[in-house]
């Protein structure tokens, strides 16, 4: 699964059940409250995934299906939107892979 901090939350995103098959739930965790609850489900199921927060959306690339095809799909969570929308998809898969933005 992939984890990224917004604001005062953490948010869970993707991961595999107990059987490793990948998963599109993502779940925010307020740090502050200890409140949690689901946000939308992503449109494509991810483990190995990695996300990054810019500004109000969190951007998703890459991970394994639930096929365990390795992705070059990216998908962005826009907070304002409430919604998931395809972004352009990166030129090669990415498995496990990190990302970081300054």
């Amino acid at each position: 699964m992939a984890t990224v901090k917004w604001a005062e939350n953490v948010v869970i995103i993707g991961g595999a059940d107990k059987d490793g098959k990948a998963l599109n739930n993502v779940i925010i965790y307020n740090i502050k409250t200890g409140n949690s609850h689901m946000l939308p489900p992503m449109l494509h199921r991810r483990t190995g995934c990695m996300a990054v927060v810019i500004e109000n959306t969190i951007v998703v690339l890459g991970g394994s299906d639930e096929r365990r095809r390795i992705l070059k799909s990216v998908e962005g969570f826009n907070f304002e939107r409430y919604s998931w929308q395809e972004l352009p998809e990166m030129k090669e898969t990415r498995y496990w892979a990190t990302a970081v933005v300054i």
